[in-house]
């Protein structure tokens, strides 16, 4: 019970921290944005979007 209250302490606090220094943490969500986008970028099949063209040619750089 005790490991649970220092977990939902620590949660709380590291958001209260991110939401003042939002350049530094990034959430969960925001994070795998750029990956989802990928994802969708690399399984669409019929005309691409400017963005999902923009989404591969950075990938292919990072590779």
């Amino acid at each position: 019970m005790d490991q649970i209250n220092v977990e939902i302490e620590f949660r709380e606090a590291l958001l209260k921290w991110y939401s003042t220094n939002e350049k530094h943490l990034i959430t969960k969500d925001v994070y795998n944005k750029p990956i989802d986008d990928l994802n969708a970028a690399s399984e669409t099949t019929s005309t691409k979007s400017c963005h999902q063209h923009y989404i591969l040619k950075k990938y292919e750089v990072m590779q």
